[in-house]
């Protein structure tokens, strides 16, 4: 791995496979680089063979790849000295070259010492390793069995395996046909049908291993084994073991005229009988001997039984009989079953099952649509769900009845209409039909130290309840204790934060409905939300005569504003003030707030005491004075800045303001007005007329004011 100073490639990787186990050698390449700027490389190979002979020459004039790849393969002709390879003394050589897009070149070499497979020889005509098997005949199961016992240990190290199979091909039957070769992957242990005695059966046995001889650097090799063998199930040696048997009794009792003769045919019969079972068992170690052999012995003992006459030894294949052991197929419950079918040798075992549908039925379907299945799938399961719309099943049920003069008098006489049949139902605010519910009392805006918020009601069903208890958020456990004293079932306080308090109520049996609490002069009413656990049911006649009572007994502590309102005042200060009154509040509770704020202004204008030019007098005291300079005002000239329109306004203004806190002159106002002329007395006066009534047209007793010029 390299990691270049490239812009494009910050690391330069690959995994590369030198694969002898083909036809033809080839070499694959996978790209495990690294970069944000791929795709602006170039790529190359050059690869050599021990030797030294090029096997892939690329270049950067003519390079393989351009842009970003994942594989690559190079089957470029190898050396091939007497159709084998080359075999490792120095390494193959791959270097992988890498250019990118500012024109740096970077490169990567792997190599691979290539050794010869386990079985490989300098006689060998290809690269690959031997296989190795052992096959023994079952005659009386009608197998051929095979396992696999090759060596693939390669240069000490085990491999992984890539592929293994295992090829029969079968010899022309007795019909003249040749059957469909068996062939079998993964290839370990293997049963092999066979229905024929020949000697021209075949089989090829592949195994392909791949070895990591470097850090990404891998060989992949064959292990091959290709042989021809006999099968000889049709031949009964019984006649020659009997044959065989007098030969020996005859030795053993001492009937033979010629001893010496006799045991040497015994000696040679004996090895070479061993050798005819052992080669009808495994045929591989000389089974294609075996008829030889027995024509050999039956000259030898000059037996003249004939051991071929026999018929076949073959057990025909069923399909119950698998190498011994017998398959059947038994339904022991539910509605599951199979067969077992040969076809050839194969033999298939059939399953099947019966497919179970749940729908709604065409004469449902056609009165309402409140009714659906739904399949799910999983592995081995498939369930239908039964779905059922209530508000249709509902709306549907209530169009039957209404149709139906029968079904509506039943319907009727079920629920007792016009009598005391119960019901279930919330009476919220109206009246209590809840057996506990669970409340949430959120107050906001409480004051965190020194002010107070201060409780006022808390209402139980539709009637108030005064209270009383002032609290912030430093004596938050004594709201509690108050609350839990009031007799309203048991509460719990918690400081929510951002000025939020809120009190919780656990299955509580009252129908609380609000709690009101003050800031200043402000009501506000908690946030609430109620979770009732369950009704009780009442009669219809009882429903009916809650509602009734509740409108005879509404008054404005059962209205509640649907907003919130701001409410203007004067306070004592004479500043003009706001109220805000929240939604939810209780139209008692508003329009007390509106009375005591309006009162207050009232209360303000009274204090101004008597409204007319004695009064005016009295607020504007004579023992103040007003210094005006000669440049603000020039007495006695007309026109020269004071008396314009505006300047006359803003020194008169001021002189009105002035004079609560400043000497003053009384005659200012009059002298004001002499100068600039009567044309510019109409504004002052209009602005005085809003709180002087009557005034005195007289300036002096209108304003009684007295300025000094300075």
């Amino acid at each position: 791995m390299l990691t270049p100073p490239s812009n494009d490639i910050s690391v330069l990787a690959a995994q590369v496979t030198f694969d002898i186990s083909g036809t033809l050698p080839s070499i694959s390449i996978e790209n495990n680089s690294e970069g944000t700027g791929l795709a602006n490389m170039t790529w190359w190979f050059v690869v050599t063979s021990p030797s030294g002979t090029p096997i892939h020459t690329g270049s950067e004039t003519q390079p393989d790849i351009t842009g970003d790849w994942a594989t690559h393969s190079l089957n470029d002709s190898w050396p091939r000295p007497f159709n084998s390879i080359e075999w490792s003394g120095a390494p193959y050589k791959l270097i992988l070259y890498a250019k990118d897009g500012a024109g740096n070149i970077y490169s990567n070499t792997y190599t691979a010492s290539i050794c010869r497979p386990v079985g490989n020889t300098q006689m060998s005509k290809n690269p690959y390793g031997v296989g190795d098997v052992i096959l023994q005949t079952k005659c009386e199961q009608a197998r051929l069995y095979f396992q696999n016992t090759t060596d693939v240990s390669y240069k000490g190290m085990d491999g992984e395996m890539v592929t293994s199979t295992l090829r029969v091909i079968y010899p022309v039957d007795e019909t003249n046909n040749i059957p469909d070769p068996f062939t079998i992957s993964n290839f370990s242990v293997a049963l092999v049908p066979i229905s024929y005695s020949s000697d021209n059966y075949q089989f090829v046995s592949e195994q392909i291993y791949e070895y990591e001889v470097s850090d990404d650097v891998f060989v992949r090799v064959l292990y091959r084994l290709r042989k021809t063998f006999p099968v000889y199930c049709n031949i009964d040696l019984l006649p020659l073991v009997c044959e065989f048997t007098k030969l020996i009794d005859e030795v053993e009792n001492g009937n033979c005229r010629d001893a010496a003769s006799a045991n040497r045919k015994l000696m040679l019969i004996n090895s070479k009988m061993s050798l005819v079972f052992t080669g009808m068992l495994q045929p591989l170690a000389g089974g294609d001997a075996v008829p030889k052999l027995i024509q050999e012995i039956e000259e030898i003992g000059g037996f003249a039984c004939n051991c071929c006459a026999a018929p076949s030894g073959i057990i025909p294949t069923t399909a119950s009989i698998i190498d011994g052991y017998s398959f059947t197929v038994n339904n022991i419950g539910g509605d599951v079953d199979g067969e077992f079918v040969v076809t050839g040798s194969n033999i298939q075992l059939n399953v099947w099952d019966k497919s179970y549908v749940f729908n709604i039925g065409a004469s449902t379907l056609s009165q309402t649509d409140a009714f659906s299945v739904t399949p799910t799938d999983s592995t081995y399961n498939k369930t239908y769900s039964l779905n059922v719309d209530l508000a249709e099943l509902a709306s549907d049920l209530a169009t039957t009845i209404a149709a139906s003069g029968t079904l509506l008098n039943q319907w009727k006489a079920l629920l007792g209409i016009g009598g005391g049949a119960s019901i279930t139902v919330d009476g919220g605010c109206i009246f209590q039909s809840t057996s506990t519910c669970n409340y949430d009392f959120t107050f906001s805006n409480i004051p965190a130290s020194t002010t107070y918020a201060l409780l006022t009601s808390i209402t139980i069903g539709t009637t108030p309840q005064t209270i009383s208890y002032a609290f912030n958020q430093t004596n938050l456990s004594g709201l509690q204790s108050y609350l839990n004293g009031l007799g309203y079932g048991s509460f719990t306080v918690t400081d929510l934060g951002g000025n939020q308090v809120m009190a919780s109520s656990l299955t509580n049996p009252n129908n609380i409905t609000s709690i009101t609490y003050k800031i200043s002069s402000t009501t506000y009413a908690a946030d609430l939300s109620r979770d009732c656990t369950g009704y009780t049911a009442i009669t219809l006649d009882e429903f009916a005569a809650n509602i009734v009572n509740y409108l005879c007994g509404m008054d404005d502590s059962n209205i509640l504003t649907s907003q919130g309102y701001q409410i203007c005042y004067i306070d004592g200060m004479g500043t003009v003030q706001t109220a805000t009154m929240d939604a939810g509040v209780s139209l008692q509770s508003f329009i007390s707030a509106l009375t005591l704020n309006g009162c207050q202004t009232i209360q303000y204008i009274k204090s101004l005491g008597k409204v007319d030019c004695e009064g005016i007098k009295q607020a504007f005291p004579s023992n103040t004075s007003l210094s005006i300079t000669a440049t603000d005002f020039a007495l006695g000239t007309k026109g020269n800045g004071v008396c314009s329109r505006v300047s006359y306004l803003d020194v008169f203004n001021y002189m009105v303001t002035a004079a609560k806190t400043n000497a003053t002159s009384r005659n200012l106002f009059c002298e004001l007005v002499t100068s600039c002329g009567g044309g510019l007395l109409c504004e002052p006066f209009t602005y005085l007329e809003a709180i002087v009534t009557p005034y005195d047209n007289t300036c002096t007793e209108a304003v009684g004011i007295e300025y000094t010029l300075s």
